[in-house]
């Protein structure tokens, strides 16, 4: 059986994040939104779009390009 992937693009994440922070889903930490994205019902973060702010994401896996972009962006990412 195949498992189906569901997955969440950063420009999203970065769209919604102070949404997500007002709802209890996400935190801040300094300067930086700490999300896990299983919270939100996702299991892989993907690079499309561009992101400005800074993330500390948590997921059970990641696009390498996810990952170049939010340590680009002084974030970092944990797989769960």
């Amino acid at each position: 059986m195949i498992k189906k992937i569901n997955a969440v693009n950063l420009n999203y994440l970065e769209e919604h994040a102070d949404d997500f922070i007002a709802q209890g889903k996400a935190s801040k930490e300094g300067d930086a939104i700490v999300i896990d994205v299983t919270e939100l019902g996702y299991d892989k973060v993907l690079a499309k779009g561009k992101i400005s702010k800074t993330f500390k994401i948590s997921a059970p896996k990641f696009s390498a390009s996810a990952i170049s972009k939010i340590e680009k962006a002084g974030g970092k990412t944990e797989e769960v």
